[in-house]
């Protein structure tokens, strides 16, 4: 025994001894952005990384506040559900209006009948959203709520200046002041610019709207110059990421398009009076967050070292550089159609992480993706108990220090900056959008995203791997089609009632007066009278061109599911299931029980349990046994589990005893990765780094369960 203790160097040595031949820099994690981080980081290793000097601007804040998502069709719904929520916790409120308010679209819009499958026709009142297209609506969804105690956020597009406008004369006839106001709007001159702003005209035909980055901007500063000098506790303008991750981005590449779309609107913003000092005082910072913990709170860190970065380089001080960042645990690592329980365990890591990385306002989604009230409350229960079990909210960047997330953040941040510079070279984001730089940067990530899932590279668990063959798709609440149409019905004869008995020369003047508004002078402008009898689209659309529309400006990001390609293969399996006829037979023979047969067996298993399959297992010692389990239970499908010596005699030997059937002989998979000649002798084969969904589509479609498209109600197709 010694009293000195071991040096580095030596214990490395000795960590290595225990590796059998790797060393240890050969356990570094690569991350999705192509850099690796050593499964070792010192003080040392950290203590010299740039952002360990402006560290002080993580500990701005400490805490979050809970945010509950409320996006049912009929207002009054919206109303009782809020309450509820503030009851039971929630800091702050925020409605979700309807795609026809976030298109800014009247519900009595008149689409071509001919046209019924036109993905741009006129959606339901209500799809989508809380219904809000006139003040009534706004009232009825506020019903109880005290405007000046409550901090209410509104989801609403293109709808925003009308729900501002309404908001505030609501609130004057309440006699609260619009400086008592707290929440805020979700105006994003990006999101406009980009995304398909389309609307269904009276003679079915699809015209684009709203696409010139004049107006946009126009309307964005006007909105921010009155609400600095009136309501400064509302904040109208959105930086959003959600797209960009949704879509697939590796974390480095979304903070990138994020950044360089933040640079994008402080420039226009500027062009219109407005400093970045307005603009950090004016905006949220939207982004979505996975249960990859680490790399999650790393990203959130960045984010906020990055935000500071440019506001330094906009010549803004203090408060400016911290921005307010509003999380949202991600739609896209979530169990859609099995094992939704699961997704309570991925709220919770993502809920964690963005906390720990230092968001400010944090909404966690149903874990099932419905609109249950016991799912609403698990949601908003799960940040009560890391607020009051774990104490989360007790320390101000909890990650910081922790040398493996310093290395992380300082990755991801060079990442980003190195997005940032190109997309800024090729003339800012919106040139990169229109070139299709931006998209380039997205596909690619997507591409190297999904072939790691689909590789089983990466593991969803509980879709991709570990999951349950026998658990089918859990009973939930159906969306009910005829519920919401009838709701829609009800909605438009209300509207049309409505306006049929308004005075519209009233409205016509403000709409009038609002043409010819200054931009600094337009909130002020359609604070009128008349804004009660205007609708939602009479508001939103009074100051939109009408020429000089920039049709290029239209990228927009699909969203996708990392798992729902394993997801599909098992709903096809619990549909042939439902038809009544008993499912092919799967037998597994494993060739011995040798440590290489066992994690065949093993990784057959999950591999199988993943496409919705399930196999008889049998081991045997002989050719004799395997002839005679084989002649038992007559396999549709013979999964063989043995070692690489001697594999190609009993791959024949077997492939003689598979029955016959109408189709031909039973499929012989193997298991591992086979030899040439291996590969000749068998159907298929099950290994790690093969296309592990195109192999099991591959299997079902040799086992006659024909392989079927999913609605978007996960229900099938023939």
């Amino acid at each position: 025994m010694t009293d000195s203790a071991p040096d580095f160097a030596s214990w490395l040595a000795q960590v290595e001894r225990g590796l059998r031949g790797k060393g240890w820099r050969d356990l570094a994690w690569t991350t999705a952005d192509h850099f690796a981080i050593p499964p070792l980081v010192r003080a040392e290793d950290a203590a010299p990384l740039p952002h360990r000097r402006v560290e002080s601007l993580l500990h701005a804040r400490r805490g979050w506040q809970v945010r509950e998502l409320i996006a049912c069709a009929d207002p009054r719904d919206a109303a009782r559900r809020a309450r509820r929520a503030l009851e039971r916790g929630a800091d702050e409120l925020e409605f979700c209006l309807d795609a026809l308010a976030h298109e800014a679209m009247s519900p009595n819009g008149v689409a071509d009948e001919d046209h019924d499958d036109d993905p741009f026709a006129t959606p339901t009142p209500g799809e989508g959203g809380v219904a809000v297209h006139l003040r009534r609506d706004l009232e009825a969804m506020l019903e109880g709520l005290d405007l000046a105690k409550t901090s209410l956020w509104f989801s609403s597009g293109e709808g925003s200046l009308a729900i501002l406008v309404w908001w505030l004369r609501l609130a004057r006839s309440r006699r609260i002041a619009p400086q008592a106001l707290r929440g805020g709007l979700d105006v994003d001159p990006i999101e406009m610019l980009l995304s398909r702003r389309v609307r269904s005209a009276r003679d079915g035909q699809v015209a684009a709207c709203r696409t010139s980055p004049d107006s946009v901007f126009d309307t964005a500063a006007a909105v921010v110059h009155f609400v600095r000098r009136d309501a400064p506790g509302i904040r109208p303008l959105v930086l959003d990421a959600q797209s960009h991750h949704l879509a697939g981005a590796s974390p480095g590449v979304e903070l990138g398009l994020l950044l360089a779309s933040i640079v994008e609107v402080a420039r226009g913003l500027e062009r219109r009076g407005l400093s970045f000092t307005d603009l950090a005082a004016a905006a949220t910072v939207r982004v979505q967050v996975g249960h990859e913990f680490c790399t999650e709170i790393a990203k959130l860190r960045a984010l906020r070292l990055c935000f500071a970065k440019l506001g330094v380089a906009f010549g803004a001080r203090g408060a400016a550089l911290v921005p307010r960042v509003l999380a949202l645990t991600s739609s896209r690592f979530r169990a859609d159609l099995f094992d939704h329980r699961t997704n309570l365990v991925r709220n919770a890591v993502a809920a964690a992480a963005a906390v720990l990385g230092g968001c400010d306002s944090l909404i966690v989604m149903p874990f099932d993706g419905q609109d249950s009230v016991a799912a609403r409350d698990l949601a908003r229960d799960q940040q009560h108990l890391l607020r009051a079990e774990a104490q989360l909210a007790r320390v101000a960047d909890a990650a910081g220090g922790s040398h493996a997330i310093e290395k992380l953040t300082h990755e991801l941040g060079a990442v980003a900056w190195n997005v940032l510079q190109e997309i800024e070279q090729a003339g800012g984001f919106l040139a990169a959008a229109k070139s299709g730089l931006a998209q380039q940067f997205v596909r690619l990530a997507e591409h190297e995203r999904d072939l790691s899932f689909r590789t089983r590279a990466r593991t969803l668990v509980g879709i991709s791997r570990y999951a349950d063959a026998e658990l089918g798709q859990p009973e939930a609440n159906a969306f009910d089609i005829e519920a919401l149409d009838e709701f829609g019905e009800a909605a438009v004869a209300r509207f049309e009632k409505s306006v049929a008995r308004r005075d519209r020369k009233p409205v016509e003047a403000l709409i009038a007066a609002m043409r010819r508004s200054k931009p600094s002078q337009l909130v002020e402008t359609a604070l009128a009278d008349a804004a009660d009898e205007a609708t939602l689209e009479d508001l939103a659309t009074a100051t939109w061109p009408r020429a000089g529309h920039d049709l290029l400006h239209r990228w927009a990001p699909i969203a996708s599911s990392d798992g729902l390609a394993f997801e599909e293969l098992r709903a096809n399996v619990d549909a042939c299931r439902e038809e009544g006829s008993p499912l092919p037979t799967i037998l597994m023979l494993s060739f011995g029980a040798s440590a290489t047969v066992v994690a065949r067996a093993d990784f057959a298993r999950d591999l199988l349990g993943a496409g919705g399959l399930e196999a008889l297992e049998r081991r045997v010692d002989d050719l004799d046994a395997a002839t005679a389990a084989i002649a038992e239970h007559e396999p549709a499908a013979l999964v063989l589990c043995a070692d690489d010596e001697g594999a190609l005699p009993k791959v024949d030997a077997l492939r003689a005893a598979l029955p016959q059937g109408q189709d031909g002989a039973a499929t012989l998979v193997w298991t591992g990765k086979p030899t040439a000649e291996l590969a000749g002798a068998v159907d298929l084969a099950m290994h790690r780094g093969a296309d592990a969904v195109a192999t099991l589509a591959s299997l079902q479609e040799r086992l006659g369960l024909a392989v079927q498209e999913l609605d978007f109600d996960g229900e099938s197709d023939d």
